[in-house]
């Protein structure tokens, strides 16, 4: 279990070794592993706050205060019936995000065939446009570090719940992050929002120039890319590792408008694809997230859950 801005819970199927950044529960009689590990989530508010009480700045919970969480404990054959509802929904999402790891992959292949390079300035431009959403009631798409790392998928709030500037996403681009290069974060944004569409500034905001979104990600996300990136930055700490816009925008990248009509034509088909995948997984999501503290608590039936699943598996 790792707790900074959310909670990561796994179950793990074979005996391993994990460091202090995790804590490991052993399931005993009284419940269904994957059961617990559900009833855990479910507390994901609570748990943070813990942390947060703690008052270290270390975004970790100590042995003390995680055995100390109440977690509901109905009869195992109730447990397996709620975990085989949410399950269904996770491994629905599982199924689809291996769709959308296969299309990328398949991106990147058609555009490494690519023998000429340009610098990425040559492909995108910069923009640096900004606002403060706290001057904005309206409902915002915040695309962040955390939301990226959760699954590509903007964080909707309101504006005025975002205190700090952020950059302005006018058009489809590519937002790459700076910080931190060995975790490369670089976010297809093949379709705005319909919110207000912001980025953070830990992200340098790319809009492509004679090519689509999706053929300026499968250049910048080329592995080489990335390990050039890494190396430019070695000898610094790890949290204070950033990419400076003007290295990127003098990356050499490959030319994607030397493609071929076809090729350029499946990877933007590949996009949408990867693009209307993850609105797919935001709607399980969503419904999974909704069920589970009615199913803990009680306060939705087994039968009913599984009707409301049955409606968008």
């Amino acid at each position: 279990m790792s707790l900074k801005t959310e909670v990561r819970i796994g179950i793990a199927q074979r005996e391993l070794a994990f460091g202090q950044d995790c804590k490991a529960l052993e399931a005993g009689d009284a419940f269904v592993p994957e059961f617990l590990a559900y009833a855990m989530v479910s507390k994901h508010s609570q748990l943070l706050s813990l942390v947060d009480e703690a008052g270290h700045g270390t975004g970790r919970l100590n042995s003390d205060q995680l055995f100390a969480v109440t977690v509901p404990c109905p009869e195992r054959s109730e447990q397996r019936k709620i975990v085989d509802v949410l399950s269904a929904l996770d491994n629905k999402i599982a199924a689809i995000e291996k769709v959308i790891a296969t299309a990328e992959r398949l991106m990147l292949a058609l555009v490494a065939t690519i023998d000429v390079r340009v610098p990425v300035s040559v492909l995108a431009r910069q923009s640096t446009a900004s606002v403060k959403p706290g001057d904005f009631d309206s409902v915002v798409a915040h695309f962040s570090l955390p939301a990226f790392d959760a699954g590509r998928r903007p964080e909707v709030a309101v504006g005025g719940s975002i205190k700090s500037s952020k950059f302005l996403i006018s058009e489809p681009g590519v937002l790459f992050s700076k910080l931190n290069p060995r975790i490369p974060r670089i976010w297809n944004v093949s379709e705005v929002p319909p919110e207000m569409a912001l980025a953070s500034t830990e992200f340098v905001v790319l809009v492509p120039e004679n090519v689509t979104s999706s053929a300026l990600w499968s250049a910048l996300a080329q592995p080489e890319i990335s390990e050039m990136l890494r190396q430019m930055v070695a000898g610094t700490s790890g949290s204070h590792q950033r990419i400076r816009p003007n290295e990127l925008l003098e990356m050499q990248v490959p030319d994607v408008r030397t493609l071929d009509d076809s090729s350029t034509a499946l990877v933007e088909s590949l996009g949408r694809v990867c693009h209307r995948n993850r609105q797919e997984i935001l709607r399980l999501t969503c419904t999974r997230d909704e069920l589970l503290p009615l199913l803990m608590s009680g306060k939705i039936r087994v039968k009913d859950a599984e009707a409301r699943v049955a409606e968008v598996v």
